[in-house]
């Protein structure tokens, strides 16, 4: 999707539209024969790929310490140096990310990452459809491959109970935003408290989810510019009882929100 209609600048990218979406269909008719698609749940491009490479590289120099003890922690928490919980989006560029970016951590560590439907980006783009069914992961035939490790059974390192599979079409974006915050500190991986959470996910998710608990008072990059990709901010979440309710409120501390790789968009 994003090779097609988003790649370059304009007006140049008008121009090329065209032909990336002719051969991007011809691509996708020999996709039909099989479960695999470019356009609904797109996997990483070749780009995207090279991008997942890059923070894989990163995180696995331990030089990149972090320059503030904000990025310290956070790189320590991503690293599961510190006590953490793992979690991606059910959509095949997440899961792909989070396994080349934190292959390291994941492979050493023995991570099982939770696949959430609540994770799947927002928008209606059909590249936000995933292809993954209910408690099962997406069609992944390149990630092995991706991990050097041809005979990888992806089931080892990802889990997926908590897979509704599709997203409700017609579902405001709020509720999930809210029961992935419910997930943070309730479900079974979190509840008891002491683990941090590392969650893989989208520039628009992300962004929204700031929007929604940072505060509309808050003026914050983090509300304005999307994270970029393969990007990794870290930042804490904080949740209240709503008083008179069974209830919670979240709310995101803006003074914590920490770019650890890459970060926001200019």
């Amino acid at each position: 999707w994003n090779e097609v209609f988003n790649k370059g600048k304009m007006p140049m990218k008008l121009l090329f539209i065209p032909f990336r979406l002719t051969r991007a269909l011809l691509r996708e008719a020999l996709c039909s024969l099989s479960s695999h698609s470019l356009f609904l749940d797109s996997p990483l491009s070749p780009e995207g790929v090279t991008q997942a490479k890059e923070l894989a590289t990163f995180m696995s120099d331990t030089a990149n310490a972090g320059t503030s003890p904000a990025e310290q922690k956070y790189l320590r928490i991503v690293r599961n140096q510190d006590v953490a919980v793992f979690a991606s989006s059910n959509l095949r560029r997440a899961i792909e990310t989070v396994g080349i970016g934190l292959w390291g951590t994941i492979r050493d560590k023995k991570v099982q990452v939770a696949v959430l439907s609540d994770l799947q980006e927002i928008s209606p783009n059909v590249d936000t459809l995933t292809l993954s069914e209910p408690d099962k992961l997406p069609p992944l035939p390149d990630l092995p491959g991706m991990l050097s490790d041809p005979s990888l059974e992806l089931t080892t390192c990802f889990k997926t109970k908590d897979n509704l599979g599709q997203k409700a079409l017609f579902e405001s974006a709020s509720k999930r935003l809210v029961r992935f915050a419910d997930w943070c500190f309730d479900s079974e991986e979190t509840k008891g408290g002491g683990a941090a959470v590392v969650a893989a996910g989208h520039s628009l998710w992300f962004q929204t989810f700031f929007k929604a608990f940072m505060g509309r008072e808050t003026d914050h990059v983090a509300k304005k510019k999307k994270i970029v990709n393969a990007g990794c901010v870290g930042f804490t979440l904080y949740r209240g009882k709503v008083e008179g309710t069974e209830g919670f409120s979240y709310y995101v501390d803006h003074e914590s929100v920490t770019p650890i790789y890459l970060g926001f968009a200019k």
